[in-house]
């Protein structure tokens, strides 16, 4: 969530500095699908569908931001935004679209037989058409989804060798893999990695972005576990993977519209903005996932759950 909020913040800075231009393209190749990777792991092997807790974790959520993220464009350009007019969630918001597809259809994914491979094949075919990926979040749902399903899978069997006292020694090998890993040369387009276009839209061919796509994903998943498993003895991080949705969906406003950009005309020097950009990512955070944004979060989309379901119709 910390490299979420970095990347979103480094990104303005990336077209005039090569070495933060490289982070962010190796941010990018990991942390995203370690999102969704964990959130697959949180619902555990065939997830039952549970319409209350989607309705009041997704949907709710999902209408209320959707409303924050309009209010800067309405106050700075007296009109609503693109996304509205395109049929695509706000910025950011794609997530929850894909998270709530995600719990959906995975019940009925994995009723199938090779169903990691299903889902590979799915996102191979939809890269291999001309549509436009954004809207309504459709490309990242389908080739994010075998992310969530590696971590759907995986579950139950990190549950069985969490006891085993390999923590430490997995955790030193995977930081060493995962430092020399940072410093190989990527072999995709940085609008790749963003996963939200066919693979005309690079510049590629479809037998070139069959290869790359089928390259992307063993390599993205090495790269995600060798994340999770450098991180995962850091237990001061945990409040922030906890309540992690919550700073998500707020970090947006401030990065995006209120805060940063104030930040990035003061102080264009790259050096002096990357060491504040890591600091205020840190502070953030943390900030945003302490018991009282989640309390407010809570209360608001509570009430608004509370005024649009009906309290006679079963969910």
């Amino acid at each position: 969530m910390i490299l979420v909020i970095f990347g979103h913040m480094i990104e303005p800075l990336i077209k005039t500095n090569p070495t933060l231009s490289n982070v962010y393209d190796f941010i990018y190749l990991f942390h995203i699908p370690a999102f969704v990777f964990l959130s697959g792991c949180l619902v555990g092997d065939a997830p039952v569908v549970k319409w209350n807790s989607l309705i009041k974790g997704i949907v709710i959520p999902f209408l209320m931001f959707s409303f924050l993220y309009e209010i800067p464009d309405l106050l700075i350009n007296k009109t609503m935004s693109g996304y509205i007019g395109a049929l695509t969630p706000n910025w950011i918001l794609w997530f929850l679209v894909s998270l709530l597809c995600w719990r959906l259809i995975t019940p009925i994914v994995m009723r199938f037989r090779f169903a990691l491979l299903v889902s590979i094949a799915a996102s191979l075919l939809i890269s291999l058409t001309s549509v436009d990926g954004y809207t309504y979040g459709a490309f990242r749902t389908v080739i994010l989804f075998p992310f969530y399903l590696v971590g759907v899978l995986l579950c139950p069997l990190a549950y069985k060798v969490r006891d085993y006292r390999l923590h430490r020694y997995l955790t030193m090998a995977a930081m060493v893999l995962f430092i020399v890993v940072a410093f190989i040369p990527l072999p995709f387009n940085r609008y790749f990695l963003y996963c939200v276009a066919p693979f005309n839209a690079f510049g590629y061919t479809n037998e070139m972005g069959l290869i790359q796509r089928v390259e992307y994903y063993p390599i993205a998943l090495f790269v995600t576990l060798l994340f999770c498993l450098s991180v995962a003895e850091f237990k001061i991080l945990g409040v922030i993977g906890r309540n992690s949705l919550y700073v998500y969906l707020w970090h947006g406003l401030i990065v995006k519209y209120y805060f940063w950009p104030l930040i990035l005309e003061k102080m264009p020097a790259t050096e002096k903005a990357l060491g504040l950009g890591i600091l205020v990512s840190l502070t953030l955070g943390y900030l945003l996932s302490s018991k009282y944004v989640v309390s407010v979060t809570n209360t608001i989309t509570g009430f608004i759950y509370r005024l649009l379901i009906r309290k006679d119709v079963p969910v």
